[in-house]
This record gives structure tokens, C-alpha cells and sequence, in this order.
């Protein structure tokens, strides 16, 4: 043995040896391991854990003080439009960005719903000018 320091290397941190190790068994494990029942078990409770955390994250950050207009003035030419002329109308501003609609389907929403919409939509484009 010698006391020669440059020609052995510095040892490594344990830390960084075991966090290899893991890394090479993790590694190893997804190429030919087979997950057990109870693997996926623990895999579909920590999924339901993690969801409900975030849910949990969304309302707490969701504002409460949304103003909820209940009591909307509909034009007559909006109460004249048929429920798909209501849906293409709404559409149409949705696609050409003039108003954000965040239901998906349109085509499952009331009239009654679609003409509150169009007319808070309008009646808001009105107040900008547009």
C-alpha cells in the first residue's frame, strides 16, 4: 500500500452509491418485472390520494366572489334563435375568440342556458366597444 493520494480517486458520497443502485434496480425492474396485484393496489390508491389533492388545491383557489348574473335581459333575437342556430352562434364566438365558453358541448346545454349565454356574451361585447 501507498500513501499515494493522487493515484487512488476520491471515494464517492454513500449517498450517491445508493441513489445508483436504487436507479439500476428501478431500472432493471421495469424491463422485467412484473407489477403484483398489490403493486397495483398501492399504484391506484396513491393515484386516487394524488387527485383528490389536487382537487382539494382547485377549490381552494377557485374565487367565491364570482359575480353570478341571474336575472339576464334576452333580446328578442336571441329568443327568436332555434336551439342549433344558438349552439353555431356560440360556437362561432368560442372558435374566433371573442368569447371563452368553458362547458365543451354546447349541443347539451338548455336553450334556456345557450340564450343566457349568447346574451351575457353580447351584452358584454357591447360594453367593449366591439
Amino acid at each position: 500500500m501507498t500513501d499515494d493520494t493522487k493515484s487512488c480517486p476520491a471515494p464517492r458520497d454513500p449517498r450517491a452509491v445508493w441513489g445508483d443502485i436504487l436507479e439500476m434496480v428501478a431500472d432493471d425492474d421495469a424491463e422485467t418485472g412484473e407489477s403484483s396485484e398489490e403493486v397495483k393496489q398501492w399504484s391506484r390508491r396513491l393515484d386516487a390520494r394524488i387527485k383528490s389533492r389536487v382537487a382539494e388545491l382547485r377549490r381552494r383557489l377557485t374565487p367565491t366572489d364570482v359575480e353570478i348574473k341571474q336575472d339576464v335581459t334576452i333580446p328578442p333575437e336571441i329568443l327568436a334563435m332555434d336551439h342549433d342556430a344558438l349552439v353555431a352562434q356560440l360556437e362561432s364566438m368560442r372558435q374566433s375568440g371573442i368569447v371563452s365558453i368553458q362547458h365543451q358541448q354546447l349541443t347539451g346545454l338548455s336553450d334556456k342556458s345557450l340564450r343566457q349565454a349568447l346574451a351575457i356574451a353580447v351584452q358584454k361585447l357591447r360594453s367593449n366597444g366591439r
